[in-house]
C-alpha cells in the first residue's frame, strides 16, 4: 500500500478519518483494525483520539488477520490494493458472518497506466526479493490485462456476496472520491 504518489495508503488513511469521523461524530462506534491490533472509538469525544491513531504508523500484520477477529456485526470497510494472500477468505468468513462490507479497491496510478520500459530493477516493497527484467509493449499490455483480471475478480467478488465495491486511483481528487464514488454506491448519503 505503500506505493504510488500519492501512495495507497495515503488516501487508505484520508478515507479511514473521513469515514470514522462521520460515524463517531454521530455518536457510532468505529473500531481501527491496523493488522494485529484493534482500537475502539466511540461518539464525538473520541473523534481526536480516532485523528490521531489514522495518522500514526500502521500496524504490523496483515489485513486478513485482523478481518478474522472482527466480531459482533456491523458494516465492515476495507481500503486495500487487494493484494494480499487470505483476504478473500478471511472477507467471505466476514461476509458470512453477516457483516455488510464495502470495499474500496485503491490503485495507483503507476499500476494502473505504467510508464517504464527498457531494463529496470523492481522491487518488492513488501518483501524483500527484487529482479532485473527488461519491460517491453508486450510485457505492459500483459500486465494490464493480468491487472485487468485483478480488477474483475474483486468486482465479482462483492456483486457475488452483495458488498459495495469501489475502485479508485490514489491520486484522484479526496472530494471526488468522498462525494461521486463512495456516494454513488450509497457508502455515504
Amino acid at each position: 500500500m505503500d506505493f504510488g504518489s500519492p501512495t495507497k495508503l495515503d488516501l487508505a488513511r484520508r478515507l479511514g478519518a473521513a469515514l470514522g469521523f462521520l460515524v463517531a461524530g454521530e455518536g457510532g462506534d468505529v473500531t481501527l483494525w491496523t493488522g494485529s491490533k484493534s482500537r475502539a472509538f466511540r461518539g464525538p469525544g473520541s473523534v481526536p483520539g480516532l485523528l490521531e491513531a489514522m495518522a500514526g504508523e500502521p500496524g504490523s500484520g496483515r489485513p486478513a488477520d485482523a478481518l478474522v477477529r472482527i466480531g459482533g456485526r456491523g458494516l465492515i470497510v476495507v481500503a486495500s490494493d487487494f493484494w494480499d494472500e487470505g483476504l478473500d477468505a478471511a472477507m467471505s468468513a466476514a461476509a458470512g458472518a453477516g457483516h455488510p462490507l464495502t470495499l474500496i479497491h485503491l490503485l495507483a496510478r503507476e499500476e494502473m497506466d505504467p510508464t517504464t520500459r527498457g531494463r529496470v530493477r523492481i522491487a518488492d516493497s513488501e518483501e524483500s526479493g527484487a529482479v532485473t527484467r527488461y519491460i517491453a509493449d508486450e510485457e505492459v499490455a500483459r500486465y494490464r490485462e493480468l491487472l485487468e483480471e485483478h480488477v474483475r475478480g474483486w468486482r465479482a467478488w462483492a456483486v457475488k456476496r452483495e458488498a459495495s465495491y469501489v475502485r479508485c486511483a490514489s491520486d484522484a481528487p479526496f472530494e471526488e472520491v468522498c462525494l461521486i464514488y463512495l456516494r454513488g454506491e450509497g457508502v455515504l448519503e
